[in-house]
């Protein structure tokens, strides 16, 4: 079955250029991918040099886009020539490529998009619809000062300007988790730091293990073992003690990311249901 899919389509690539985007929209109904994107490109290579070859561009990197390959989609986009593009199209390109890139979480790419609709496109109309992805991009970005202020100029009459105050005290009450404070809890009072981090069940293990070690070795110097009390109690003692340190270092990034991830997630959430 799936060589004639194969078949089929590349004898679909003799219809003329004006046809294209009528294969492309019905290329959408092909559930192999690989023989989607190239035939894909074999009409790219066939189509004139100008406004087809771009449009044909931009319906395969749409078309990977939809199966949720945006690294590939991005790829795509890149390859459109940008020169006396119309404003329409110039505004679509830089809206995918922002999007794409949101998706694959590269916010400065976003950020970069974003301002070239806003200075390349003279027609001020595009920009509002920019509102929302740039809104969403600053909170990924962790701007959330900015991010709070653009949805309070473009959306004070829609949303209630003390629901976005309360919609984002969270975020701008929160602190990101110290290494050094991590690090000196963890040291002197081990499990602590990973208690600080928000890692409770390392940090009540990690503590338990290293009391345990310890106690055993001094139960067996105590008794006359010393040679146990080091190869048992102590060594035991000491693993989980350098353990535990490494371990709090390790995550303190990760867990301050996890908690801007959640407080975010929640956030874009908030605001695309409240504009909806």
């Amino acid at each position: 079955m799936k060589y004639y899919f194969s078949v089929i389509l590349c004898c679909a690539t003799i219809i003329t250029n004006a046809q294209h985007t009528k294969l492309a929209d019905s290329l959408y109904q092909i559930k192999y991918s690989e023989e989607v994107e190239l035939i894909y490109e074999q009409n790219i290579f066939e189509s004139k040099i100008g406004v087809s070859t771009n449009e044909l561009i931009f319906e395969k990197a749409l078309y990977l886009k939809q199966e949720k390959k945006y690294e590939k989609a991005i790829e795509t986009l890149l390859r459109i020539n940008e020169n006396d593009l119309t404003d329409s199209f110039k505004f679509n390109y830089y809206y995918q490529l922002s999007v794409m890139n949101f998706l694959t979480n590269n916010h400065a790419e976003v950020e970069l998009n974003i301002n070239k609709i806003k200075y390349f496109i003279a027609d001020s109309s595009y920009r509002n619809k920019l509102v929302l992805l740039e809104i969403l991009n600053l909170n990924k970005s962790k701007k959330w000062c900015e991010a709070k202020a653009l949805l309070l100029e473009n959306f004070k009459g829609k949303i209630d300007t003390n629901s976005i105050h309360i919609l984002y005290k969270t975020a701008l009450n929160y602190k990101p988790k110290r290494e050094k404070t991590a690090q000196a809890l963890q040291t002197f009072l081990p499990g602590t730091g990973q208690l600080y981090i928000g890692k409770t069940l390392h940090g009540v293990v990690n503590a338990t293990f290293i009391l345990t070690g310890l106690t055993w070795g001094v139960y067996n110097v105590y008794n006359g073992y010393y040679v146990t009390s080091v190869f048992t109690g102590f060594l035991f003692y000491y693993l989980f003690y350098n353990g535990g340190i490494t371990y709090t270092l390790d995550n303190v990034e990760k867990q301050n990311n996890k908690k801007v991830n959640a407080i975010n997630l929640k956030l874009n959430s908030r605001i695309i249901d409240l504009l909806n």
